[in-house]
């Protein structure tokens, strides 16, 4: 039964476009499973909007809000504060607000790792501290992916980009937050060598490559050790073809409804006040939802 609030707590997320996100799915259904009187909707907000609409939302005493693209970086310069995480990632995804202001994080990078770590603990694996793991991409997503792996891991990272400028500023942007610079390599996709794939224990894809109209990721599969992982943190498809290649040969493919699901966890809490879980009945509500047309 759902304890009534007066009013309801209320939360949301912004973007443009933002009719396909599933977090309104996510937050709902975890307000029922938990018997919260909360609301938690869609709202579009253009670029040129985002400083006015940001001050609407939070004197209509929303909780906090999600924000999706293309918002995360440029709605930074109209927050009171933010996390040394958000900082460090250069982008903002959570938003929370109170009586000194709105204030910032990103829970993309922390979580993808847990549910990586997860599924490859539901897999007999752990992480190996001797072995890198390739992150393909240079943008949001790879900043938040690379920057919880160095954090949590003391394991190598080789970062790649079809533009190698790209990686090489991401490196030395990681470099500038801690003592990362020995466990970081940057390439271009063509300077992989076999060697580097056959040592990889993981290739993460943390780029759009691979989505619904986007051009397939292809690499050199057939290269990496029995034993590695693929993460591909595109969710629609849930098969993308980079993973249906990877689970044909028997290797572990992992997709990246995960990440969309974990990244929800810390959001909920900030703005209902209880840790969800996340399960396999979330899991499948939210499948649905993708397989639903968007709400216009």
């Amino acid at each position: 039964m759902i304890a009534p609030t007066d009013p309801p707590i209320q939360a949301g997320v912004i973007g443009d476009p933002i009719a396909h996100s599933l977090s309104p799915q996510i937050h709902t259904y975890w307000c029922r499973k938990y018997g919260i009187d909360g609301e938690y909707q869609r709202i579009h907000v253009r670029p040129h909007e985002l400083e006015y609409r940001l001050i609407a939302i939070r004197d209509q005493g929303f909780a906090g809000i999600n924000v999706t693209l293309p918002h995360k970086v440029a709605i930074r310069q109209f927050l009171n504060s933010e996390t040394d995480r958000a900082r460090a990632i250069g982008a903002v995804n959570l938003i929370t607000f109170n009586e000194t202001g709105a204030h910032g994080d990103n829970s993309d990078g922390i979580g993808a790792f847990t549910h990586l770590k997860s599924v490859l603990q539901e897999n007999d694996r752990q992480i190996a501290e001797d072995r890198p793991v390739i992150i393909y991409g240079a943008g949001g997503a790879a900043r938040a992916m690379s920057y919880q792996w160095l954090i949590s891991t003391r394991a190598p990272l080789i970062l790649i980009n079809r533009t190698r400028k790209r990686a090489n500023e991401l490196v030395s942007r990681l470099s500038e937050i801690s003592d990362f610079r020995p466990r970081l390599t940057a390439r271009a996709p063509d300077e992989l060598s076999p060697a580097d794939y056959a040592n990889a224990q993981g290739l993460i894809n943390a780029t759009v490559l691979g989505m619904h109209g986007e051009t397939p990721l292809r690499f050199q599969i057939g290269n990496l050790a029995p034993d590695a992982f693929v993460y591909d943190l595109v969710y629609t498809p849930l098969e993308t073809p980079l993973l249906a290649a990877v689970r044909a040969r028997g290797q572990l493919g992992i997709d990246g409804l995960g990440m969309l699901l974990h990244q929800a966890v810390p959001a909920f809490d900030a703005f209902f006040g209880v840790r969800p879980m996340v399960d396999e009945d979330l899991r499948a509500h939210v499948i649905a939802a993708l397989n639903r047309p968007p709400q216009l």
